[in-house]
């Protein structure tokens, strides 16, 4: 496997680099390649997302009880609203 050096970023890029691959919890260079991946060797069409996969199924019964009384107000339709 080769090796390529990119040289040149600026601060806003490397940042921006560093703050994504937190998020993502991936190294900055495991987002780089996938990100030349994407762009270079798959097509828009055949891309497949998996961003949240990490997340399903990941709720217990209390964390889905907790959600569910944090956002209960808004199963409520307040008339005044509407009008």
């Amino acid at each position: 496997m080769g090796t390529i050096t990119i040289r040149g970023a600026n601060e806003e890029l490397s940042r921006a680099l560093k703050q994504e691959s937190l998020v993502r919890d991936e190294s900055v260079n495991k987002l780089v390649l996938n990100a030349l991946c994407e762009r270079f060797l798959h097509p828009a069409s055949t891309r497949i997302f998996t961003d949240l996969d990490h997340l399903a199924g990941t709720w217990t019964e209390e964390d889905y009880a907790a959600f569910r009384a944090a956002t209960a107000d808004l199963d409520c339709i307040q008339s005044g609203d509407w009008t």
